[in-house]
């Protein structure tokens, strides 16, 4: 596919060297994170060794993996370090017509008004790079809010993987600082999929 690379791509996976691992990236949920950790354990730099595929067929005998994020926090941590309190203005992001310091709700309606196929990566529903031909292309799930305990348990499986170590912009306030039931409700359209597919289902403003 022609221009093909990790901010467009459906599927953006990293092989942890040659343990049998496969990173199934999904960002904005402790993506920077769990790169750094790869890198540690493979002893390399993993830039330009991303793969598009994260399949069975593909990958017959590696364990996949990924994280998957409260979709509010997901959103709100995409935009308070992209584009809010603490934004950079991702570059790319001016591509979608977004401007510096524009509200989240502002920065939601925008999202929303998107075809999906035209997300950014950053902000796009999580299950748009875990499922391919209708195959969820993963086999174990670790969760942001549980991140600790899961990567240890993931740690017992391939005990080369170090430590995860925080990398990256901190979402500093709590939750509901960020939303209203306007802006809640919106994150419930865009991530419909998401909310359902991964037990955020409980979630309520």
């Amino acid at each position: 596919m022609a221009g093909i690379n990790s901010k467009t791509a459906p599927i953006t996976a990293y092989p942890v060297g040659d343990i049998g691992l496969l990173y199934v990236m999904v960002r904005k949920a402790a993506s920077m994170s769990v790169k750094k950790a790869i890198e540690t354990a493979a002893g390399q730099k993993i830039n330009g060794c991303a793969v598009y595929d994260a399949s069975r067929k593909s990958w017959p005998s590696a364990l996949r993996f990924t994280v998957v994020r409260n979709p509010w926090e997901r959103a709100a941590s995409c935009w308070a370090s992209k584009i809010g309190e603490h934004g950079s203005m991702y570059g790319s992001f001016r591509d979608y017509g977004m401007w510096k310091d524009m509200t989240l709700k502002d920065f939601l309606l925008k999202i929303k008004a998107m075809p999906v196929l035209e997300h950014d990566a950053h902000w796009a529903p999580m299950c748009r790079g875990l499922i391919s031909n209708g195959e969820l292309c993963v086999d174990m799930i670790l969760r942001h809010e549980s991140l600790c305990d899961d990567w240890a348990r993931l740690m017992t499986l391939f005990p080369s993987l170090p430590e995860l170590q925080h990398v990256g912009y901190k979402k500093s306030n709590a939750l509901r600082d960020y939303y209203n039931a306007e802006t809640w409700g919106l994150v419930e359209d865009i991530y419909a999929d998401d909310i359902k597919m991964f037990g955020y289902s409980g979630m309520k403003y």
